[in-house]
């Protein structure tokens, strides 16, 4: 078998000679020696092939991986050459590619006769032995997280995350999260997306589109959008909805032109656009708070006001390029939010591991208020849970087995000694102030 991968197909592919093609493949992947000897001993085998009878079972196959990754790619022209060519030589072609970009792009286009097979994700009971296997309990992973990770894909960037010490365990992941390293982990495993920070722009384009028809009063197709479109900076092309169209957009039944975003992709799209206001206030001089109560206005009237400030938290935790005073804010404006998702916790817990002082910074600005709000034990909590001693621990833990390793250790005792006792004067003088706004008779 041959393995060939969409993305190392240049583009001259399409329109060179398909038995010099399929000849470089042997060579490369036989690891024999490419020059003109071992050029004319494979042209001689495979003359001899296409004039021998046509074998019952295959002699070879030759499976081109992810046609929806190169969608420039002159792919009903090739696969229609490369096709006959195979036929010819008794052996077999395979192409693996996403339902969708089939269906628009190759379907109705082939000459070729195809023969489609689907392939499923995992059951979730395949991936829950896979996650037994590697120590996690299923049942610990948020259930949409859980029917995310079915996707090998998905999968596969939660366990770098795991081994990079990025989270500590599932429970920290949310689909924003994933859906964020999804973008992330595209720039180096897919030569033809988009600079993730390019797409993060669109997607924070579809979302302030979004605000402005909210602003409008718009009602029909407020979340729709059309590839065509006369002008918009969020416009979508048919290459980059090839591309991202699994998680990130979804076609209109029926409207081959339409799509729109998915509510977990809304949600990240909407955290993006949040992030980009509060960037730009900070960069003009303004309240990123002020900023912040602008953009949650109209975003409220989508009720994702904690879905979408949780997943500017997200990207903010772990994009060293937002500032304190950024994260601080969004700190403040998540936990004075009503309507938050018991499921978000451990998430947000996550964030405050990643930004310990942006999270104590933003603790002390509660606490120096009498202004209550309504899940600041939720940071409080998470600064304790969250300290650089347990996750010095943990590192250690992982790093050396049996979690003695003295210099790493010492040095994270010393290092966390002034954070731990920041955390217990904010708590203890937090407790002060409640009890003098108690009512008479009254305990904290």
């Amino acid at each position: 078998m041959l393995v060939v991968s969409a993305t190392d197909m240049s583009p001259a592919a399409a329109y060179g000679q398909f038995p010099t093609f399929l000849i470089s493949q042997v060579i490369r992947q036989s690891s024999d020696i490419d020059d003109d000897r071992s050029r004319n001993r494979w042209l001689r085998r495979t003359q001899a092939w296409s004039e021998a009878p046509k074998p019952e079972r295959p002699r070879f196959l030759l499976w081109v991986d992810g046609l929806n990754e190169q969608p420039t790619f002159e792919w009903r022209r090739w696969i229609d050459d490369a096709a006959a060519h195979i036929e010819r030589l008794g052996g077999a072609l395979i192409i693996t590619v996403r339902q969708g970009f089939y269906n628009e792009r190759l379907r109705h286009s082939l000459n070729t006769p195809i023969t489609p097979v689907s392939v499923p994700e995992w059951t979730l009971a395949e991936l829950d032995e896979l996650l037994r296997q590697q120590g996690i309990n299923p049942q610990e992973v948020a259930a949409p997280v859980r029917e995310r990770l079915r996707n090998p894909r998905i999968l596969g960037i939660a366990a770098r995350l795991l081994n990079g010490a990025q989270i500590q365990s599932f429970t920290e992941l949310s689909v924003e999260r994933l859906l964020y390293e999804h973008i992330r982990a595209s720039d180096t495993d897919t030569v033809s997306a988009e600079a993730p920070r390019l797409f993060e722009r669109r997607m924070a384009d579809h979302a302030r589109e979004i605000i402005e028809r909210v602003k409008a009063q718009q009602r029909d197709d407020r979340l729709i959008f059309d590839q065509f479109a006369a002008s918009g900076q969020y416009v979508l092309t048919a290459e980059r909805l090839a591309t991202a169209a699994e998680h990130f957009f979804q076609a209109i039944p029926g409207e081959p032109t339409l799509y729109t975003l998915p509510e977990d992709a809304l949600s990240l799209a909407l955290g993006f656009a949040i992030l980009q206001a509060l960037r730009g206030a900070e960069r003009n001089g303004r309240p990123v708070e002020e900023a912040l109560n602008e953009m949650l206005e109209p975003i409220a009237a989508l009720d994702m006001t904690a879905d979408a400030m949780l997943s500017a938290l997200l990207v903010a935790s772990v994009d060293d390029q937002m500032s304190k005073t950024l994260k601080v804010a969004l700190y403040v404006g998540f936990v004075g939010l009503q309507n938050t998702d018991d499921e978000d916790y451990e998430p947000f817990v996550g964030t405050v591991r990643l930004s310990p002082d942006a999270a104590l910074s933003a603790t002390e600005q509660l606490f120096s208020s009498d202004l209550r709000r309504p899940n600041e034990h939720w940071l409080t909590e998470a600064c304790v849970l969250s300290g650089p001693m347990r996750s010095a621990r943990t590192r250690s833990a992982r790093m050396f087995g049996d979690g003695s390793a003295p210099t790493v250790w010492n040095q994270a005792c010393r290092c966390s000694s002034a954070y731990d006792t920041r955390v217990r004067t904010l708590t203890i003088g937090r407790s002060k102030n409640r009890q003098r706004n108690l009512p008479v008779g009254w305990t904290a």
